[in-house]
């Protein structure tokens, strides 16, 4: 009888502890409502949390309708200007657009419509053609050609194999001075200066 009876106060103690733990944690947890309200009263005033914000939809804005025929970048920078956060390069071709300034904007998606600044917005642009001028086919025209009759020249009166000059007047009078070394008439006497040319 005696164990029996030790055993059920041993009982009580662990119910009775757990009843109180149990009550303390259920105190501490829902609180006196007025205790916090004379706290929020009594606490400094701080930094005042902001207001939430409701978020509305972006703004829309349209796209303007002249970025046709600009080159990428500053197609780019215009709509950057405007807002616009997600733009995308998209060649005709299928080409990477690595310099935006060599390629020209061919179209806008969604251009001339309001859309909003989130958007993503696809710039389809080309790389403008270099032109080359093939040359027109030119009918030549013939130049006539002059004929020009060459210089008359004079017949050179040829000395005679065996020719004979006394002295240079006599050389002169028959149109062969001056005589070179080696031509009819010459000899040292009538070459003062035995250059090899006689008469001069």
């Amino acid at each position: 009888m005696l164990v029996w009876w030790r055993n059920r106060k041993r009982k009580w103690l662990w119910i009775t502890g757990a009843l109180l733990l149990a009550l303390f944690v259920v105190a501490g947890l829902t609180g006196d409502p007025n205790r916090a309200k004379q706290q929020a009263a009594a606490a400094p005033p701080g930094p005042s949390a902001p207001a939430p914000t409701s978020t509305s939809a972006p703004d829309s804005i349209a796209v303007p309708a002249d970025l046709v025929g600009k080159n990428a970048a500053e197609a780019k920078t215009i709509l950057t200007d405007l807002g616009f956060t997600t733009l995308v390069y998209e060649s005709v071709d299928g080409r990477n657009v690595l310099v935006p300034e060599n390629w020209t904007v061919v179209a806008v998606e969604g251009a001339t419509t309001a859309v909003a600044r989130t958007t993503k917005l696809v710039l389809r642009v080309d790389k403008p053609r270099e032109i080359t001028t093939v040359p027109s086919p030119t009918t030549e025209v013939a130049v006539p050609t002059v004929a020009v009759a060459p210089p008359v020249t004079e017949p050179e009166v040829a000395a005679p194999a065996d020719a004979y000059y006394k002295n240079c007047d006599e050389a002169r009078a028959a149109g062969a001075a001056p005589i070179h070394r080696g031509e009819p008439g010459y000899r040292t006497a009538l070459d003062r200066n035995k250059d090899g040319v006689a008469c001069e």
